[in-house]
């Protein structure tokens, strides 16, 4: 499904998750685990941080999110009876080509059609790669969760633009986004456990594949997944709920989603 980004810079989306996300969870007995792209850095790459800070998502330490792997194994290896997990990667942000490994440099300059000049193509072409990368390593976590009673949620906080209908852009702006930069995708993975104890719930995932959505009221969806039930709790900004209000505008920064150029 294609859903709309949120506005929110990285650090107001921090500030959601350790006042809600966090701190609810916690009071509901999860065990909770915020793995970040920094952590794979550090001297002791096996330190998982409890909702720690993360760093502005344009900074850069020179590897890659695989990293990241072998710390989510030693969590896993010890779950409680309930964990949730925040996993933050780097995915396709530029530079594109600082976020792949050389043997995911499938595609080159060479590949890319259309009315480009060479070096546009190279950097589209970096950009395919670091989205091939991308895949690989959100197929590498969900296949971590397949034999657990678990749902995997994966999306991006924005998209890209790369030199589309002439533009000379290839990234994003908050300030002015268009659309190539605000539709990203949302992918729910549910496990064959999870499908086989919660029937409904899957149900009611598949039903909500071509809703209108956007990513601010995710964390009712997250509730509902759960089975949790707060004074906050709204049934019509949950992705999942047969209440669901799919006439709600979508707004950025002041602005309805849908008089935002394409």
């Amino acid at each position: 499904m294609k859903i709309q980004a949120a506005p929110h810079r990285t650090a107001k989306m921090v500030a959601l998750l350790r006042e809600h996300y966090g701190a609810l969870f916690k009071q509901l007995v999860f065990s909770n685990f915020l793995l970040r792209h920094k952590e794979a850095l550090q001297a002791n790459c096996c330190t998982v941080h409890k909702f720690t800070k993360i760093r502005d998502s344009h900074e850069d330490f020179g590897t890659h999110d695989g990293a990241l792997l072998p710390i989510l194994d030693k969590v896993l290896q010890k779950p409680a009876t309930k964990n949730f997990y925040l996993i933050h990667l780097m995915g396709g942000h530029s530079l594109y080509y600082e976020r792949y490994p050389y043997a995911f440099a499938k595609f080159s300059a060479q590949d890319i059609r259309g009315n480009y000049t060479p070096a546009q193509k190279l950097v589209i072409a970096q950009y395919n790669n670091a989205m091939y990368y991308n895949d690989y390593i959100v197929t590498q976590i969900i296949h971590r969760f397949a034999d657990k009673d678990a749902v995997v949620i994966y999306m991006p906080d924005h998209g890209e633009s790369l030199y589309d209908r002439g533009s000379p852009l290839a990234g994003h702006v908050e300030e002015n986004p268009n659309r190539l930069m605000l539709d990203i995708p949302l992918i729910i993975y549910a496990s064959p456990s999870f499908k086989k104890h919660y029937p409904q719930k899957w149900h009611d995932i598949c039903a909500a594949v071509n809703r209108p959505y956007m990513t601010d009221d995710m964390i009712d969806t997250i509730l509902d997944l759960a089975s949790i039930k707060t004074p906050e709790y709204q049934a019509p900004k949950s992705l999942i709920n047969v209440n669901f209000d799919a006439t709600r505008p979508r707004m950025n920064q002041g602005h309805n989603y849908q008089n935002i150029p394409l």
